[in-house]
């Protein structure tokens, strides 16, 4: 179905259109799409976005603690 709503808005099915179309359709249903589920770096951060998301602005030290940039600091601050 996704197909031939992406044909008829001449949305090639390759490219970085059909993937922003594809991943919208899928937030839509309230999932979260499987390559971005995929990036453990990535998905550490979804709790970040989603409070931003909800209008909860994040103090400096939530965002580093939710982004997981507190173990990154940690990792620096040892070399």
């Amino acid at each position: 179905m996704l197909g031939k709503i992406a044909k008829v808005l001449k949305i090639p099915k390759r490219g970085p259109e059909w993937v922003k179309f594809r991943d919208l359709a899928i937030f839509s249903r309230g999932e979260i799409p499987q390559d971005i589920m995929e990036d453990k770096e990535l998905v550490a951060c979804l709790p970040l976005v989603f409070r931003t998301l909800g209008r909860e602005k994040p103090t400096k030290g939530t965002a580093i603690e939710l982004g997981g940039f507190d173990s990154a600091q940690q990792q620096v601050e040892r070399h």
